[in-house]
């Protein structure tokens, strides 16, 4: 995760982010990654980061995984709902 929440920065050789950053610019990365998914949907994809993304920032609804479990063929249960529904 160094490339997107710049932990460990110490890590690195002193100036190579620096060098990095002149030939590829980071351009605000998250936000331009929200942004693209702003304007197209179709670059985030459920579950992605690029969704995790337009969620937080854009604030488009994103469902859980809980959400799609519930509404799948399957009929699946989280383990609680099953052992009150088994007493």
């Amino acid at each position: 995760m160094l490339g997107i929440n710049g932990f460990d920065t110490q890590r690195l050789s002193r100036g190579f982010a620096e060098r990095v950053h002149a030939v590829w610019p980071r351009h605000d990365l998250g936000y331009a990654i929200a942004v693209d998914a702003r304007a197209n949907p179709m670059t985030a994809p459920l579950f992605s980061f690029p969704a995790h993304l337009d969620h937080l920032i854009n604030g488009r609804p994103s469902p859980t995984f809980l959400d799609l479990v519930s509404n799948s063929a399957w009929g699946d249960q989280p383990l609680q709902s099953r052992i009150i529904a088994n007493r």
